[in-house]
């Protein structure tokens, strides 16, 4: 095998091991949102979920999965709004990241199952050759 293709390999194996710890950083973010409490809110909690949702972000647009992507940037965004302000949220915007949340959960359910199918497609092809 050539350094490229090494190089490919380690790339998908780094995919691959993204993927399989996304339920588990899901119910992180999912864990620390419900340890908010609204009615004594953490500017300092808030911008913790703001960094792992970014963190998400990039790291799931730089491994190809699109549609995760774009619904952690949608919450990333949301939760951004009121982290800057530095004021306490409305209850429509805990709505609205609640809503974004369950969004980023069939997300990471999407694009596991496809890359997971891709996976299994990508073993076959090795095996017959």
């Amino acid at each position: 095998m050539d350094s490229m293709g090494r190089i490919e390999n380690k790339f998908l194996d780094l995919k691959l091991k993204f993927i399989k710890k996304l339920p588990d950083r899901f119910n992180d973010i999912q864990k620390d949102w419900d340890d908010l409490d609204p009615r004594s809110w953490s500017q300092e909690k808030a911008v913790g979920i703001h960094r792992k949702v970014h963190s998400l972000v990039g790291i799931s647009g730089i491994h190809g999965l699109d549609y995760l992507s774009v619904s952690a940037k949608k919450l990333e965004d949301k939760i951004e709004m009121a982290t800057q302000k530095g004021v306490r949220p409305t209850d429509e915007w805990r709505i609205a990241v609640q809503s974004l949340l369950i969004e980023l959960g069939e997300a990471i359910q999407q694009d596991s199952n496809q890359q997971g199918s891709n996976q299994q497609g990508s073993n076959q092809q090795g095996s017959n050759q």
